[in-house]
């Protein structure tokens, strides 16, 4: 499998309170004609923390039957333990998981030493039966693996790739000097072309929710050498990351969906729906990038 391109991040509907499936489903097939690389369900922007594990397991058999032959189902089976993540992974397997991605433990983040870390992911992949991909998001767990860490954990044969999401083009540098075999994600929109220019191999975007196409043609310019436009494009839809993604959420981007013709619809609590003040700025967001 080849990791590479763009994925996105989809969001999880809800109707009446419960995980909608149909929902689901519906935008899935409207993220069908961006031509992206593939989909990443139970990530951050599909409020993983949330939702159950009997709601994940209908998520993931009703995106799986929707998701096109050709795309790389990506399911997040992260959780605090490392046997519950073993044991999500193996569900998410059996369920039609292509990869896992397995966000770091961070309850006790003063214990969370390099050496943890290190156990925690080798011993998951150690055990899965899919490959893993490391999901590294210091600003929800308050952990970074450090790039030796992720150094180290590129040589194990079942581990083949990190999603970063991090703000450190520094960091970022230091692992795209892992061989290629080891592929790096950008999980940050703001550095998402930079990203590419230092040697990524794709992007996972929570802005594909909002903008897909325009990032599959970001990346499709950079691979073809036309810079000039994918730099365009790129600050053209940058503000929706940095005006309406940064500020407001998975309340925002499902507003932002609401009005894009898919279904945004409201956040799980303890997460509120945004005013319509708000709502008013992510259209005009949206019509200046064109997208409306």
């Amino acid at each position: 499998m080849e990791l590479k391109g763009i994925y996105c991040p989809i969001t999880t509907p809800f109707c009446d309170g419960q995980g909608a499936a149909d929902k689901l489903v519906y935008n899935l097939e409207k993220l069908a004609a961006a031509n992206l690389a593939g989909y990443v369900l139970f990530g951050s922007t599909g409020e993983a923390p949330y939702i159950s594990v009997a709601e994940r397991i209908e998520l993931i058999k009703a995106a799986r039957a929707a998701i096109p032959p050709g795309k790389v189902f990506i399911v997040g089976t992260g959780f605090e333990s490392t046997s519950e993540t073993i044991a999500f992974t193996k569900q998410a397997v059996d369920l039609g998981a292509d990869c896992a991605l397995v966000l770091t433990p961070n309850y006790y983040k003063s214990q969370m030493s390099d050496e943890v870390c290190e156990r925690h992911f080798v011993s998951v992949a150690d055990k899965s039966p899919i490959p893993v991909i490391l999901y590294n998001v210091p600003v929800f767990t308050g952990i970074d693996i450090s790039a030796n860490v992720v150094k180290k954990l590129s040589r194990h044969p079942n581990i083949i790739g990190i999603k970063d999401s991090t703000t450190n083009l520094t960091k970022l540098i230091d692992l795209t000097t892992i061989p290629r075999h080891f592929k790096v994600l950008v999980g940050n929109a703001a550095n998402f072309l930079a990203g590419l220019f230092l040697g990524a191999q794709g992007a996972v975007l929570a802005l594909g929710n909002l903008a897909a196409k325009p990032c599959v043609e970001i990346y499709n310019l950079y691979g073809k050498g036309d810079y000039d436009e994918a730099r365009r494009l790129f600050l053209l839809i940058l503000p929706l990351a940095t005006n309406v993604i940064a500020p407001y959420g998975i309340p925002g981007i499902k507003a932002g969906m609401d009005m894009l013709g898919c279904f945004g619809g409201l956040p799980r609590a303890p997460l509120l729906a945004v005013n319509e003040s708000v709502k008013e700025e992510i259209r005009l967001r949206l019509i200046h990038a064109g997208l409306l």
